[in-house]
């Protein structure tokens, strides 16, 4: 069972005079898509910002860590503020035995502009192996990785492909390992890869097992992910929109109603622009506080 909780905001003057809402549904599946554009506008798509959690412990726990990403006046913290702020970044563009996925530099690119309008500090792995992303995983805010990712029906054996030591072999970051570091510290993890947020179990498919939860029971208050394979334009775009308005200067707002808005309105900015290919756009999910 999934737990969707949806962060309500209202469109027109009249609606913006009611207090926002939390609403709690307990949804036995996924939401059904709405496939008609027109009726857009006036369905919960384009008036919630829906996060999930896979439980109510985990949803009270990742609210009760403060995110701090910018000051009290929405200015970046100042380097001594944001010592511990760290941006790791975990390109993989090309994948022995797998597809290039020829965005990935590009995604990369965009993320380390738009974190310089913050003083965070940016940290790039390029083609690490699993024990070098578990090491620095547990030491950075935000976390992000770009690269291929499996679904195992074992949800546990599920992982994001990275490479072995000698550098010529594909390894594997296990969600078992992901849920049992300690990261005390850690905010978002943001997954542009292939279904993390799956899990193709038909034995555990009432469980709320994959990769992103994986990173939730780390200690992580937000991932970001994918439930199918998406396409690599629509990954980068999302990524780049996401992490631009993230870092943009909005004023005192709640950093974690930053997380969850900025990624909405993302993944809204690509769905406008492919309204019909409802495939591409509809995957990608927050889930946290």
């Amino acid at each position: 069972m999934h737990f969707m909780f949806m962060k309500i905001f209202y469109l027109t003057p009249l609606q913006a005079a009611i207090p926002n809402r939390h609403l709690l549904p307990l949804l036995a599946r996924d939401p059904l898509l709405v496939k008609y554009p027109k009726l857009w506008a006036c369905t919960s798509v384009s008036r919630v910002i829906s996060t999930y959690t896979p439980t109510i412990k985990v949803l009270s726990y990742a609210r009760q860590k403060e995110l701090h990403l910018f000051d009290e006046c929405g200015a970046s913290l100042s380097p001594e503020r944001s010592r511990n702020a760290g941006l790791l970044l975990v390109p993989m563009p090309e994948t022995p035995s797998a597809a290039s996925l020829p965005s990935v530099n590009e995604e990369v690119q965009y993320i380390r502009d738009s974190a310089t309008k913050s003083a965070i500090k940016i940290t790039v792995l390029g083609n690490p192996t699993s024990a070098e992303v578990l090491k620095q995983v547990q030491h950075h805010v935000i976390v992000h990785f770009a690269c291929h990712g499996v679904s195992d029906p074992n949800p546990p054996n599920s992982h994001l492909v990275l490479l072995t030591p000698d550098g010529t072999n594909a390894d594997k970051l296990l969600a078992r390992d992901i849920s049992s570091l300690n990261t005390p510290d850690a905010q978002l993890a943001y997954l542009s890869a292939c279904s993390p947020a799956k899990n193709p179990s038909t034995i555990l498919a009432d469980e709320v097992t994959h990769l992103a939860s994986a990173f939730q029971l780390a200690g992580f208050s937000h991932t970001l992910a994918n439930l199918w394979e998406t396409e690599d334009q629509a990954s980068s775009e999302v990524a780049r929109d996401f992490y631009d308005l993230l870092f943009q200067d909005q004023g005192n707002v709640d950093d974690h109603y930053r997380v969850s808005a900025a990624f909405h309105k993302a993944v809204k900015k690509v769905r406008d622009k492919r309204p019909a290919n409802y495939l591409g756009w509809a995957p990608f999910v927050h889930t946290g506080a």
